[in-house]
């Protein structure tokens, strides 16, 4: 009998699949935990979201620092590898797109991403990345390696930048306990927004969680 939550559990096993060449100790961390998830049917449903959000949080920064890296050492490469991996038709969409010079990562988190291709196609491409950047890593190139120094500076970068979301998200959070009329609806604006730390979804918006921010505000000003 399926897991109640199999769905997840397979999103799960996708975001270990998607996690940074960098980090072998949360992967390997993180495929015991899938175990210990799919042995227990009793698990719930937030506890596998907040699992998500939780490793999606700590490869945030390595996961940037990895695109710009890519994004300058081995764009080319890479994107010759993913396009071979790709069946015929996939591969004249995804090539038509990226001729107007937009990359992987802006690609796969693109509104046409999601509308033009279906969940096979989009499994292809990001399995695809996933190929490519395991070869470029671990088979070919080792970019992290040779940029060792530039890559450590890069995942410092974006630290901050977790960091800054993080400060944010808990603004938000600390409007929840000012009115119980109101504490069950930011409690799940906050609970979306951190999901968005899964590697399977897109990073928690800045510009959302500051608008929600100033919505509360005003909400509570003129409640007063």
């Amino acid at each position: 009998m399926p897991h109640p939550h199999n769905y997840l559990l397979l999103e799960l096993d996708i975001a270990i699949k998607k996690l940074s060449p960098t980090l072998a100790g949360l992967q390997a961390e993180a495929k015991k935990k899938l175990k210990a998830f799919e042995a227990d049917d009793a698990v719930s449903e937030d506890e596998i979201l907040s699992y998500l959000a939780e490793i999606g949080r700590k490869e945030y920064p390595h996961r940037h620092a990895l695109t710009e890296i890519h994004a300058k050492y081995g764009e080319n490469v890479e994107l010759s590898m993913v396009i071979e991996h790709l069946d015929n038709t996939v591969a004249d969409k995804v090539s038509a797109m990226l001729k107007h010079g937009v990359g992987l990562e802006e690609l796969i988190k693109s509104d046409w991403f999601e509308d033009k291709l279906n969940a096979a196609e989009r499994y292809q491409v990001e399995d695809g990345i996933l190929l490519a950047r395991y070869k470029l890593e671990v088979e070919d190139k080792g970019l992290v390696e040779a940029h060792r120094e530039e890559f450590d500076r890069l995942a410092e970068k974006w630290e901050a930048e977790a960091k800054k979301l993080e400060a944010l998200l808990e603004e938000l959070e600390s409007f929840a306990s000012k009115d119980p009329r109101y504490t069950d609806e930011i409690q799940d604006q906050v609970r979306t927004f951190r999901v968005g730390w899964s590697v399977v979804e897109r990073d928690p918006d800045a510009e959302a969680i500051k608008a929600q921010i100033v919505h509360w505000k005003d909400v509570f000003e003129e409640a007063e």
